[in-house]
């Protein structure tokens, strides 16, 4: 095998790697979710993605996410948002939040590793990822409100 063909494998093989050891730091915070009436639902300490950098890298690469944790992604201004599971592990809920706080759109339990594009089908100044499921377990729902407090 020559050289050059040698460090091009090794780059392959390193590449996941080196991809889980240049993550980002995130910002840390607390999300709570209300439904309409204003009872509360759930409360989740969250990782912060403000950055592109951040926002890229999102949750790939982690191997769990405990049931009280997620990550909040958070735009400057409202748009249609696309979000996907590429390098993603875990199966996660997708809570796409409008800019009055209310959830437009629950995508549910999205498939680990899958290149599929998941959509806000609306504008939306965040998105709200947290374990597969527990959006159905805790009740949360379109319509529903999310409060962010950054720490």
């Amino acid at each position: 095998m020559t050289r050059m063909m040698f460090f091009v494998l090794s780059l392959l093989v390193a590449a996941p790697v080196l991809a889980q050891e240049a993550a980002p730091s995130f910002g840390v915070g607390q999300v709570q979710v209300f439904d309409r009436t204003g009872r509360h639902k759930a409360t989740f300490a969250v990782e912060v993605a403000r950055t592109l950098v951040q926002q890229r890298r999102g949750l790939m690469f982690r191997q769990n996410l405990p049931k009280d944790q997620g990550m909040i992604f958070l735009y400057d201004r409202p748009q249609v948002l696309a979000m996907w599971m590429k390098n993603t592990f875990i199966a996660l809920d997708m809570l796409f939040v409008r800019q009055d706080g209310t959830i437009a759109r629950l995508h549910d339990r999205a498939t680990p590793l899958s290149l599929d594009v998941i959509s806000s089908h609306e504008e939306v100044i965040a998105v709200l990822e947290i374990g597969g499921g527990r959006a159905q377990e805790l009740g949360i729902a379109p319509g529903d409100l999310v409060y962010f407090m950054e720490q």
